[in-house]
């Protein structure tokens, strides 16, 4: 990966993971990824650019062709990082509420015992 800080730009780690789950075309982006059009367009050449994915034509079915997002082996190591650090915090930030609920029970409790 050239840029190291792609992944801190708006909607990139959302993109990639979207695009890790499997082959997405920009309309199936748009929903979930809370950027504008404009952005996530500028995301996906950019993630291309890196090498996390790449854009093909999708010639099957009996429709035009579409253009379809698929993730390359970097773009999977990378997402796989990003699942495990989303992991992590999220388990950081419930070790800090039950430490906050616990400090907040005990308070109360302290404060039964001086009435």
């Amino acid at each position: 990966m050239e840029n190291p800080k792609f992944l801190k730009r708006r909607g990139a780690p959302a993109i990639l993971l979207e695009i890790a789950d499997g082959d997405r075309q920009f309309s199936d982006l748009q929903d979930p990824i809370a950027v504008s059009p404009n952005t996530l367009s500028k995301r996906l050449r950019e993630g291309e650019s890196e090498g996390l994915w790449e854009e093909r034509l999708d010639k099957s079915g009996d429709g035009p062709s579409r253009r379809v997002y698929t993730i390359l082996p970097t773009g999977e190591k990378l997402a796989e990082i990003v699942r495990e650090l989303e992991v992590m915090e999220l388990t950081e930030e419930l070790r800090e509420m039950e430490a906050e609920r616990e400090r907040r029970l005990s308070e109360a409790q302290d404060r039964q015992l001086s009435v």
